[in-house]
């Protein structure tokens, strides 16, 4: 993204600065007609991959992306996955992890609270039906130990009275098994921007 310094209304930082919150992995190169050591320096504070004059010339532009574009993309976010089947529980890791995020895991609700309390994620994927803590007693911990991590319930079965005891006691999306992962990635990136959000 190419992003002009001197917009109306809504400046150029301040339209950069929203963007980095939304999309952290976003591309973005700062135009501006008066290039100016402050601004470049909040600029790049803020995550601009480079700061050019304007007019830009195609050099420079393919210049600036040549540059960064072997620069490794910070991940999506951080996630945390707990179900106590180990395939399922494989399957999400490997299917997050190639979307572009980092994901540990827990084989049930105790280990879960007890990574969240260590290192809170964005968000936790926890199945509903586990032995010992089941996920909704976990949910009710989990708002306790960190109420800003989201947290998406899944469960065996489509069952709509526990999505709505899900909801109603702050999860941030339910879904049932088998799993639509499109859906799946959608919510993820919903609840990871809603966490960043409220930072």
């Amino acid at each position: 993204m190419v992003l002009d310094a001197t917009m109306p209304r809504l400046g150029g930082l301040d339209a950069l600065r929203r963007i980095r919150a939304f999309d952290p992995t976003a591309l973005v190169i700062v135009a501006t007609d008066e290039p100016d050591a402050d601004l470049e320096r909040q600029a790049h504070a803020l995550g601009a991959a480079a700061v050019l004059g304007k007019p830009i010339a195609l050099p420079r532009l393919l210049g600036a992306l040549e540059a960064v574009k072997g620069a490794s993309a910070p991940l999506a976010g951080r996630l945390l996955v707990v179900d106590d089947d180990p395939e399922f529980r494989q399957m999400l890791q490997e299917f997050l992890t190639q979307s572009g995020y980092e994901v540990r895991t827990a084989a049930d609700g105790s280990a879960a609270l007890k990574e969240i309390f260590e290192d809170p994620p964005d968000a936790v994927l926890i199945d509903i039906e586990m032995p010992a803590l089941n996920g909704l007693e976990a949910l009710a911990a989990i708002r306790g130990v960190a109420p800003e991590v989201q947290v998406i319930m899944i469960s065996g079965t489509e069952n709509l009275e526990v999505s709505k005891r899900s909801l109603a006691h702050g999860a941030f999306d339910y879904l049932a098994k088998p799993v639509d992962f499109q859906y799946l990635l959608q919510s993820v990136e919903t609840a990871v921007m809603m966490r960043r959000l409220e930072r």
